[in-house]
C-alpha cells in the first residue's frame, strides 16, 4: 500500500511539474521591455501607440529550432538551441545569448537587453 501512495505521489509531482513548464519556450513572444523601459515607456518614447510597438518587436521560435524575430518592423530568419536556462539565438551566423526565465526570453546584445514575454 506505501509502495502504491508513493507512485501514485510521484507521479502527481511530475505532472504538476511537466504541466507548469507549460511545453517548452516553443510560441510566439512580445516585447515586455527594451532597456529597462516597459511597453507603454517604449511606446511614448518612439511616439507610437503600444499595440504598434508590440508589433515592431516580437519572435516566433517553432520547435524545429527554428523562428523569426522582428525589430523595428524588419523580420529577421534565426534558429536557435537551449540548454536549460541559456538560449542561443543564431542570425546571419552570429551567435547570440538569451536567458529563458519562466516564460520570458531575456536578450542583452551590445549593451542593449530586450525582454520577451510568451503570448
Amino acid at each position: 500500500m506505501k509502495k502504491i501512495l508513493c507512485v501514485s505521489l510521484c507521479l502527481i509531482f511530475c505532472l504538476a511539474v511537466l504541466a507548469s513548464c507549460g511545453g517548452g519556450i516553443e510560441g510566439s513572444y512580445k516585447v515586455k521591455s527594451v532597456m529597462g523601459m516597459d511597453l507603454e515607456a517604449l511606446a511614448s518614447t518612439l511616439g507610437q501607440d503600444a499595440s504598434e510597438v508590440e508589433k515592431m518587436f516580437s519572435m516566433e521560435l517553432k520547435s524545429d529550432g527554428k523562428g523569426t524575430i522582428t525589430s523595428q518592423g524588419e523580420t529577421i530568419d534565426l534558429t536557435w538551441k537551449q540548454n536549460g536556462n541559456d538560449l542561443t539565438i543564431t542570425i546571419n551566423g552570429e551567435d547570440g545569448k538569451a536567458t529563458v526565465n519562466g516564460n520570458e526570453i531575456t536578450i542583452s546584445e551590445d549593451g542593449v537587453e530586450m525582454v520577451f514575454v510568451k503570448k
